[in-house]
């Protein structure tokens, strides 16, 4: 196994090692978020939120397989190091960039036009 696989196998979901609290604050923050839109109704934001956060979750989980099957590195990496993460939760994917992607997927979905039909430099804004 690669150096870096080694110390990430050596972290991997031990919050008792990595555990930072500014987590916390921005864990409560995005489930405010979260809330604050399902108070709107705005069931298709919190959708797509969910979609692209799922598909994050995808890519990470077959990265994952391929360090499993290969034994000797992810395709890509996180933060390897103890303080480097607050919580890796997969050997390419820590909770700060699960709560990114949770964001990610409301900004976006919050910033499309309300018209479904507006074009873009003629471009649909819904492909």
């Amino acid at each position: 196994m690669s150096e870096y696989s080694l110390r990430a196998l050596e972290i991997l979901r031990n919050p008792q090692e990595t555990l930072h609290w500014y987590i916390i604050p921005i864990f409560v923050i995005l489930i405010y978020a979260i809330s604050d839109q399902t108070k709107r109704k705005n069931y298709n934001v919190l959708l797509g939120a969910a979609a692209l956060w799922g598909m994050d979750l995808f890519n990470e989980i077959w990265n994952s397989i391929v360090f499993h099957a290969t034994g000797f590195a992810p395709v890509w990496g996180t933060p390897m190091g103890v303080g480097d993460t607050s919580l890796l939760l997969l050997i390419g994917y820590n909770i700060e960039i699960s709560i990114m992607f949770a964001f990610m997927g409301l900004a976006a979905c919050l910033t499309l036009p309300e018209d479904k039909k507006m074009k873009i430099l003629g471009v649909n804004s819904r492909p």
